[in-house]
């Protein structure tokens, strides 16, 4: 059976410092001990997909520089994705607080087919997923008919973030409905040309899978974490 790994992220030293001297992560690495987690090179990482059968592995990005003055990971998708381009999907992650300069680094990574969609996360960013800040970065997806994918919950012991994942019911071109506040709920939208369905549950995940699955031919399983 052919396995896609639809949010994976490498154990590497520099992948797992993303965590570990991330601020908003703080509290949990303390609590946790998530700082004494074995770390691998991109090699290990690959060897250990390749056990497990995964043969592509989407890697998303993660960008909420102007909420906790944490260093985007996007560099590190690119660099994933060059060592095995054949293995890795790249998403890039969107800080919807950089305005024209987010948007433009956005449309350049999918124009360049270096990220195949956008990732999100409204509760770091302290941006609901409803906020016109985020239209933009919508409106793009929907032009490269790309999904974007959001953080609908939280890891536990983050108290400096809020869970707003929507305020509101939108009319016609976006539709909204609010995450539960859990770490393993997730909610993924799936760009169309027409309009973006904005969902935040995991019974709505099935798109993303079938989508992905249609442009890159491997069967795709969400992954219990």
């Amino acid at each position: 059976m052919k396995v896609m790994d639809c949010r994976y992220r490498p154990t590497t030293a520099a992948w797992m410092d993303t965590f570990v001297k991330n601020p908003v992560y703080a509290e949990y690495v303390k609590i946790t001990g998530f700082d004494r987690k074995p770390v691998k090179d991109l090699d290990a990482c690959v060897a250990q997909l390749a056990e497990l059968g995964v043969e592509k592995a989407v890697i998303t990005g993660r960008d909420i520089e102007s909420t906790f003055a944490a260093p985007s990971s996007n560099p590190l998708v690119d660099a994933s994705v060059a060592a095995y381009p054949s293995l890795f999907i790249g998403v890039y992650g969107y800080d919807p607080h950089k305005g024209m300069k987010g948007y433009r680094a956005m449309k350049k990574a999918l124009e360049e087919k270096r990220s195949a969609g956008a990732s999100i996360e409204p509760g770091m960013s302290k941006c609901p997923v409803d906020s016109a800040l985020y239209y933009p970065l919508y409106a793009l997806c929907c032009d490269h008919d790309v999904p974007v994918m959001i953080t609908a919950g939280l890891s536990p012991h983050m108290p400096g973030v809020l869970l707003d994942v929507a305020r509101a019911s939108g009319q016609g071109g976006l539709r909204f409905s609010r995450a539960p506040y859990s770490h393993k709920s997730r909610g993924l939208s799936v760009g169309k040309r027409d309009h973006c369905d904005v969902h935040a549950s995991r019974q709505r995940l099935h798109g993303l899978f079938l989508r992905l699955q249609q442009a890159h031919g491997r069967a795709v399983h969400p992954r219990g974490e």
